[in-house]
């Protein structure tokens, strides 16, 4: 659920990740782009198709079996990667995966799922989405300069049976463009849309800090977001491992 921007900076550090495998590491190094564009691959909207689709999960569910295995269980044929190319393309999708695995377990379920005292759902909704929005705008300075350029230059070919290459590259272009040298991060008015309020009425309320208690902080203890890479990261990554030995101890 942590926003393209966040899942990426997620991706950047695997990279430098000593605990990744050699041969993994060789894998996601010669497929350096396709590995970013699967870690953001899973927000891409199929028309007619609801989160769950791409996400293998309902966002009230409490999730008992790990997502990259029910995307395996629903497409066997994704176990058997067309080429390496593909298979990095996979690895960053697992993340991506795991990453919100871990924020609707760590974090959704024991914070938002409850109810707020004396607030409504759509507050709890909203404060949610601030949460969001809050992790992104920390992340977005950290992403290389040059990801932009690289997302847009992958051509996806086939790779998901569930999602057309036609909706994955407009998911690139989206996300990619806002990396671009002259572009501009579009979550503000994306989420805006989503909850109901202006970018500049969410600028408002994360720029006072007093308003933002009100509207989060009282209920979801500031620390709990703040420190939350600290859990997804390592849990991404060791599903990430997982995975990769799934896929080439099992041909």
């Amino acid at each position: 659920m942590p926003t393209p921007f966040s899942h990426l900076v997620v991706a950047q550090q695997l990279f430098d990740d000593a605990q990744i495998p050699p041969m993994l590491m060789r894998l996601l190094e010669q497929h350096k782009a396709t590995f970013l564009l699967g870690n953001i691959a899973p927000d891409a909207r199929v028309p007619g198709a609801g989160r769950d689709a791409t996400h293998f999960y309902r966002f009230n569910e409490v999730i008992k079996e790990h997502l990259w295995k029910r995307m395996l269980a629903a497409f066997p044929t994704l176990s058997q990667p067309q080429n390496g190319q593909h298979f990095a393309f996979l690895l960053g999708y697992v993340a991506h995966l795991a990453v919100d695995e871990w924020w609707a377990v760590e974090v959704v379920h024991p914070h938002f799922a409850r109810p707020w005292q004396g607030k409504t759902i759509r507050d709890q909704f909203i404060g949610l989405h601030l949460a969001l929005i809050y992790l992104d705008e920390r992340d977005l300075p950290q992403i290389k300069k040059n990801t932009g350029q690289s997302l847009l230059r992958v051509e996806p070919d086939g790779w998901l049976p569930f999602m057309p290459d036609s909706v994955l590259s407009s998911w690139r272009d989206f996300v990619g463009s806002q990396l671009l040298p002259d572009g501009e991060s579009r979550t503000m008015e994306i989420y805006g849309a989503r909850i109901g309020l202006k970018p500049k009425e969410i600028r408002h309320i994360l720029d006072d800090e007093a308003i933002l208690k009100t509207r989060l902080w009282d209920y979801v203890p500031k620390n709990v977001i703040t420190t939350a890479p600290d859990g997804f990261y390592p849990f991404a990554r060791d599903q990430l491992i997982m995975f990769y030995n799934h896929i080439t101890t099992n041909p």
